[in-house]
């Protein structure tokens, strides 16, 4: 393997045989579970809308994962920094209150969102953009989108 080390002045490369002092070097360059973990709970907090009240270095509020973990603010905090890791049955709780998937949270294994968030999400959009197009236009087009929509309703047995 070959490395290169920046000294004070240069660029200086090394080459290094895997050894046991090369490959502990490595492992500790990689993140943890455990920072793996907090970077996607924070994320999921933030995108949640659980920000911190207070300047907490992660942004996200450990005050309200204590209460939902149903753990000691000091564990709640240690969570978000990524120096513990909860049990799956936190887990299993912590991903609930965030609607988020529990292999997401726990592992990264993708998609974060369950299928009925995304779908909420994305019908929340449809509505959204519906609204936006039925104010923005003139009474004929009023007209015709009130049409489609009893037309929609009817077809599909929905009100």
């Amino acid at each position: 393997m070959r490395f290169a080390v920046l000294t004070a002045s240069y660029w200086l490369p090394i080459i290094a045989y895997p050894t046991k002092s090369s490959v502990d070097i490595l492992t500790y360059m990689k993140k943890s579970a455990k920072e793996e973990f907090a970077e996607r709970l924070v994320n999921a907090m933030l995108r949640a809308g659980h920000v911190a009240k207070r300047g907490a270095k992660s942004g996200a509020d450990a005050m309200e994962l204590q209460k939902v973990a149903k753990v000691s603010y000091e564990m709640a905090r240690r969570y978000l920094a990524g120096s513990a890791l909860p049990d799956e049955n936190k887990i299993s709780v912590i991903a609930d209150w965030l609607r988020v998937r529990r292999p997401w949270l726990r592992d990264g294994d993708l998609p974060m969102l369950r299928v009925s968030d995304e779908r909420m999400a994305n019908d929340a959009g449809i509505v959204a953009h519906f609204e936006f197009v039925y104010t923005n236009t003139t009474d004929s087009g009023r007209e015709f989108l009130e049409n489609a929509l009893r037309s929609a309703e009817q077809h599909f047995g929905i009100r």
